[in-house]
């Protein structure tokens, strides 16, 4: 995937059928910026532990949780993401992963 594809897909120019979904999850003290489309997950995860982007497909064998590389941004001044992509089969749902549990966003 290109630079450019990468950047049309996070201006939400790629598709303009689907809309790319932006967001924010939030607890009382840590937080994920998000971006979402249909076939891709981008994460900023403010975390105490690494978190992972995660894109959910429907493939033959059933739903399949597909990963993005762990990070962590403990302090607002670090700014790594976690980014998944994944066309393969019909869209589920997209998330986040964190201390085992997933988060949909």
């Amino acid at each position: 995937m290109t630079v450019g594809t990468i950047a049309a897909l996070c201006l939400g120019l790629a598709d303009p059928a689907h809309a790319v979904r932006r967001g924010t999850w939030q607890s009382d003290v840590w937080y994920v910026y998000w971006s979402a489309d249909t076939t891709w997950t981008l994460i900023e995860p403010h975390l105490l532990y690494p978190a992972s982007a995660v894109i959910a497909r429907y493939q033959s064998s059933g739903v399949v949780y597909i990963y993005g590389p762990a990070v962590s941004n403990p302090n607002s001044r670090y700014h790594s993401t976690s980014y998944v992509y994944n066309a393969v089969g019909a869209y589920v749902g997209n998330y986040f992963k964190y201390q085992g549990a997933h988060y949909k966003i």
